[in-house]
Parts: structure tokens; sequence; C-alpha cells
């Protein structure tokens, strides 16, 4: 394994999360199913990829996604799903009352029906 360089952000926790394999870097490089100096150039700069980082992330045993949590695209994504989520569930709660009301309606209109089918006989 190279000597840690300033790797920062994303390509740090690549970094480590290589280092914690415990095989050398070509090794590693072949687990991942990349070139060995593909896995250098995303020390320096990590992939954005959301495909590889999920494929990297299970080869390597950590949730690289995890560092772009906070950060955009991904947290306005997540907080965007987070308000429709909030949306639907009040949505749902609505028509479950609604769907209350209704089926007291219907209850009530037997009854009525069934009083006025009473009144004929």
């Amino acid at each position: 394994m190279p000597k840690r360089k300033n790797y920062t952000g994303m390509g740090l926790l690549f970094y480590t999360a290589v280092q914690n394999l415990g095989v050398q870097r070509k090794e590693a490089a072949k687990q991942l199913n990349i070139s060995e100096s593909l896995l250098y150039k995303y020390f320096e700069t990590p992939p954005k990829d959301i495909e590889l980082l999920i494929k990297f992330s299970k080869g390597l045993g950590t949730n690289l996604l995890a560092y772009y949590k906070d950060r955009e695209p991904l947290r306005g994504m997540l907080e965007s799903k987070d308000r429709q989520i909030k949306d639907l569930e009040q949505e749902i709660a609505a028509l479950k009352k609604n769907n209350e009301q209704l089926s007291h309606t219907i209850d009530l209109q037997k009854e009525k029906l069934q009083i006025l089918k009473k009144r004929r006989s």
C-alpha cells in the first residue's frame, strides 16, 4: 500500500477502506475489478457514480455513500424524498378519514333502508 498522501474527504475514506482490506493494492484493485492505476486515481478523485460507489462499498465492506449523505446533491434528494413521504402520509391519513366517513354514511343508509323496508311490510 502506498504511503498516504494528503487524501481528503471521500478519497481518504476510499483509501482507508482499501487499506482496511489488509491486502496489497494490486489485490485490492483486482477485488474491485479495476486497474491499480485507477485505484490510485480514486484516492485522489473518487468516483461520484452511484453504481460504482455501491459496487465499491460492497467490495470494501464500507458504505462509501454515507460520505455523501449530508452533501449535495444526495442531501437534497433525500430531503425531497422525506418531504414526499410526509406529504403522502398526510394524504393517506386524509383518505382514511374520508373512508371512515363514507363507511359511516353507508351504515346510516343501510339502517335507513331497513327502517323503510319494515314500514312497507
